[in-house]
């Protein structure tokens, strides 16, 4: 045979451990293998078990990290919306504040409408009006950034 092999016969040599291709009971066995490579097989064998625990260490930090950012983003929420609640009541009580009386039919009804009809001037009218606009624009802001 040639010194030149082909590249079958280089891959059966490299699998079967031995520069030659004798018959079986002349190649080396299974058994003898070089001292390094149980070792390679070893040190391989730890530093991927290592990284596997890292990497599960890893994981689970980030789902406790992502539990935590849940709980607060469903604590944030709450309070948002507690304070879209308490912000509609009191664009409500400011409106009905800056509401007219409604027209009554009799005498009596317009009595009384009279006497719980806001009496404003027209300076504490303006100033409420302010304070509605300005509730209004905090409100869409809010929904704006809860929906966000």
């Amino acid at each position: 045979m040639s010194d030149r092999s082909s590249p079958l016969n280089q891959r059966l040599r490299r699998l079967l451990g031995t520069n030659s291709l004798h018959a079986p009971d002349q190649a080396p066995s299974g058994d003898k293998r070089p001292p390094d490579s149980s070792l390679l097989f070893e040190s391989q064998i730890t530093r991927l078990s290592q990284a596997l625990l890292d990497l599960r260490t890893l994981d689970q930090q980030r789902a406790s990290e992502l539990c935590e950012l849940r709980d607060q983003l469903r604590l944030t929420q709450s309070r948002v919306h507690a304070a879209l609640h308490d912000l509609d009541e009191l664009i409500g009580a400011i409106e009905g504040q800056l509401r007219p009386p409604p027209p009554a039919a009799t005498l009596f009804e317009r009595m009384r409408a009279s006497s719980t009809a806001p009496n404003l001037e027209p300076e504490r009218r303006a100033e409420l009006s302010a304070w509605l606009t300005a509730l209004k624009r905090l409100r869409i802001k809010l929904c704006a950034a809860s929906e966000s």
